[in-house]
């Protein structure tokens, strides 16, 4: 066995003392969001980044979707928290009711038969497939909606999501300054340990994550709730200190992180949010909803070729240039390398290729999860896997009146519905997501009831106001 297994065996055995020890729901948040910030990746094949003729590893396409490296803690995690639900806390499941909003994970984690269903061969086999996506993703969504779909345990969401990326501070602070290492002095040496890792100000930190943008996007929707919990305080007081000191902790975490992206859709996130107080939610959602569709759908038809119009125009080349200069000249190569496998994509557009390395025939692989999903499962898993982001984002948001005068009702849900949407975003130009954050979409999909408009009204420190939710809950 090697350091990868007996880290999971010896999670697993903390994973059942803590739902012998603490109640179910804290036991599920330490099990699915501490295993994610602590446990290795997964097994990765021998390889020995930066020294000489070493090949970047293109072909990890990330822990999101099935591929050939199927023992990840993208289910690990998830598995251990629902064995300890099974053992511990039975009588949770048996009061579950599923709900409509459910069919949505049950379509997305049964779309590796579509492939098989129009007779193509599937790589890993669909029931793997299967397997995988019900365990990384369908496992988180049902837990978050056992324990966390009440206004207290969306508070223990939040502070869980807090927490976990307070604890990155000092391996930031480690590899900060001597390069990513913390992952290779505790299990094996990281794939991406030496790619893109020199930044402005020393390093960008990895920890025990997948990539530098994952880690970067878990410190932004970290800092996201943090920042504007402290915004919406009504004034500076000794009952609201902590809330300010991880506010300012998780917003300079956020920026040592030097990932430009997680950077600009957090401050954005924090933009929308103050808007919110002045504007209706839903009229801003549809707003974004609208442009954003026609924008995408545009670029991902492939019918007008964005890439090469802005390869032509002299206002486009003198800002790729102003951004190479900078060092932030990724963008343009993510979507040069998604537009390189269109047309491979379309060749089985509804009901995808069945194989994970798709695009092998092309030049290194697609950057974007939408596109990796769109070759390998098709237009439906597309579908069915935005809406797991989108629809518990969009339905908590849509019901929520102007946030004139905040109050604590309001503010954990819109700082939630916020991170999953920038999740979302992150994924079109990334293949690394965050599969934990899964238990706040479960746990605002199906509401006990109408989520109230936002009465006026005092506002306490929300990440430490509220009682404990109900049976079953942390």
């Amino acid at each position: 066995m090697t350091h990868v297994h007996w880290a999971y065996l010896f999670f697993a055995v903390l994973g059942m003392a803590a739902f012998w020890r603490l109640r179910p729901g804290t036991a599920v948040l330490l099990c699915v969001f501490g295993g994610w910030a602590a446990l290795p990746v997964g097994q990765y094949p021998p390889f020995w980044p930066g020294q000489e003729g070493s090949e970047f590893p293109y072909w990890i396409i990330g822990l999101g979707l099935p591929s050939d490296m199927l023992l990840t803690k993208a289910w690990v995690c998830p598995v251990v928290a629902a064995i300890g639900v099974l053992l511990f806390d039975f009588n949770s499941i048996k009061r579950f009711r599923p709900a409509w909003p459910d069919v949505i994970p049950v379509v997305w984690c049964l779309s590796p038969f579509a492939a098989a269903l129009a007779g193509r061969t599937s790589d890993p086999a669909p029931w793997l497939g299967v397997l995988y996506l019900s365990a990384g993703w369908g496992l988180p969504w049902l837990l978050g909606r056992l324990y966390f779909s009440t206004p207290d345990g969306l508070k223990q969401l939040a502070r869980a999501v807090v927490l976990s990326a307070v604890i990155y501070l000092p391996i930031c602070l480690i590899e900060g300054i001597w390069q990513p290492r913390v992952y290779g002095w505790v299990y094996e040496v990281h794939p991406f340990c030496a790619t893109s890792v020199d930044r402005y100000i020393g390093y960008r930190p990895i920890g025990f994550l997948e990539n530098g943008n994952q880690l970067g996007m878990w410190l932004a929707g970290a800092a996201v709730v943090a920042i504007w919990s402290a915004m919406v305080l009504p004034r500076p007081s000794a009952s609201n200190r902590q809330q300010y000191v991880l506010a300012a902790v998780l917003g300079l975490l956020c920026l040592a992180s030097q990932s430009a992206g997680a950077i600009i859709l957090a401050v954005a996130s924090l933009g929308l949010l103050q808007l919110f107080r002045w504007v209706r939610p839903r009229n801003t959602l549809l707003a974004v909803a609208i442009v954003g569709a026609l924008g995408f759908g545009t670029y991902a038809s492939g019918v007008i070729p964005i890439r090469k119009l802005a390869e032509s125009n002299p206002v486009a080349q003198r800002l790729k240039s102003a951004l190479s200069s900078a060092g932030r000249g990724s963008l343009g190569w993510r979507m040069a390398q998604d537009e390189r496998h269109l047309k491979t994509a379309h060749r089985h557009v509804f009901l995808g290729h069945g194989e994970w390395d798709w695009w092998r025939e092309g030049q290194g692989r697609p950057w974007g999860m939408w596109l990796l999903i769109v070759g390998q499962f098709g237009i439906l898993g597309l579908l069915s896997s935005t809406a797991i982001w989108i629809y518990p984002a969009g339905r908590a948001l849509w019901s929520m009146s102007r946030i004139a005068v905040v109050s604590t009702q309001g503010v954990i849900p819109a700082a939630l519905a916020i991170v999953l949407l920038i999740t979302f975003a992150d994924s079109l130009l990334n293949s690394f997501v965050i599969l934990p954050l899964l238990l706040i979409a479960g746990g605002m999909a199906v509401p006990p009831g109408p989520l109230p408009n936002l009465p006026s009204g005092p506002s306490r420190l929300p990440l430490r106001q509220g009682s404990e939710a109900g049976s079953g809950s942390p």
